[in-house]
């Protein structure tokens, strides 16, 4: 009798053990999205940005940093990321690829660039991946870390918030195919990488609905799309024929 109630009772503290566990990473959860919430606002919004790109094997070896500005109001947003830069309202997106001198049309994802980097959020608090959190102090910032227990595309999501939850720096591991279609398969060496955001500055207060307006990069004419001054010598390319 005595083992048995022995037995009954460390399956009850293994329960109780794992409800604790889920409700903290349930809280966790909820921190992160908070967090991020000021980048899913579908008012306006102005953030700087540092991306740093490093291999999995070297993270503290820096293989390529850019600067860039993304402007969100709502569905349209504009961003310039190195050479490159886009304007997306509600029908067509336009990308500017400045060193091979092309104006590339797409249709509307429904996300922008901060939008696709928190959706994972979403995708971990109703299950489709399992995962697990862990929060730790680094320096006067809160570090959390996601470690997904299948990955495919995704091993880690790392986010860092301030003293008053303000998320200012995330870090994700993910397979190079994300970035390049033509990376090696799984099991070749160099295929995970290190893909960080800095966010230097948020601003609510320079909205200008001009930046939005994709008229000024490209139109719509009688014979198809015209480039503007100053792209007009650019070439216009649709990836949708409906356009």
């Amino acid at each position: 009798m005595r083992t048995y109630l022995k037995l009954k009772l460390v399956l009850l503290i293994l329960v109780i053990m794992t409800g604790s566990l889920q409700a903290q990473q349930a809280q966790y959860m909820r921190e992160l999205k908070s967090a991020a919430a000021v980048f899913l606002d579908t008012g306006y919004l102005h953030v700087d940005l540092v991306y740093k790109y490093s291999n999995e094997a070297t993270p503290l070896q820096i293989e390529d940093s850019l600067r860039g500005s993304i402007k969100i109001w709502g569905k349209r947003f504009w961003y310039a990321l190195s050479n490159t830069e886009a304007t997306c309202d509600d029908s067509v997106a336009v990308i500017v690829f400045k060193e091979d001198q092309l104006l590339y049309l797409t249709r509307p994802s429904g996300q922008h660039l901060l939008q696709q980097q928190f959706s994972l959020l979403d995708s971990l608090s109703d299950g489709r991946f399992q995962s697990a959190i862990s929060v730790s102090a680094d320096g006067r910032q809160r570090k959390y870390v996601v470690k997904f227990l299948n990955p495919q595309y995704y091993k880690e999501l790392e986010f860092w918030t301030d003293n008053k939850g303000r998320l200012v720096k995330t870090r994700q591991l993910l397979h190079r195919r994300l970035l390049d279609a033509n990376a090696p398969i799984d099991g070749v060496a160099g295929n995970w990488v290190f893909v960080e955001v800095s966010f230097l500055h948020v601003n609510r207060n320079d909205f200008n609905p001009a930046d939005f307006d994709t008229q000024k990069l490209v139109r719509k004419e009688q014979n198809g799309w015209v480039a503007q001054a100053p792209y007009q010598h650019y070439s216009v390319f649709k990836a949708n024929p409906s356009l």
